[in-house]
């Protein structure tokens, strides 16, 4: 009887993740703009005082969050790749 350890729940993971992961870099590559719109519903405040208790890091995310909205095709071109490696490399 083979053990199963931690790395192999994680290969099986990152296996099935990737199929998703592909298709969150064709979207981004095919339609920036749906990012563009889920982001505004998304940051939307339904209620109460937003409080920022480590400023700088938040500000720090949000540009590099804003950066890599910019940059959707680069961004969906390196999550492609990483799929296609992540299936070839973990289907065995």
């Amino acid at each position: 009887m083979e053990e199963l350890t931690i790395f192999d729940f994680m290969k099986d993971f990152v296996l099935w993740i990737s199929p998703v992961v592909f298709a969150v870099g064709a979207l981004l590559i095919l339609s920036p703009k749906i990012f563009g719109k889920i982001e505004g519903s998304l940051g939307k405040e339904i209620g109460g005082i937003k409080r920022r208790v480590v400023p700088k890091l938040e500000m720090n995310i949000e540009s590099f969050q804003n950066w890599m909205l910019k940059k959707n095709n680069l961004v969906g071109l390196i999550l492609v790749v990483l799929s296609f490696v992540f299936f070839l490399l973990l289907k065995k």
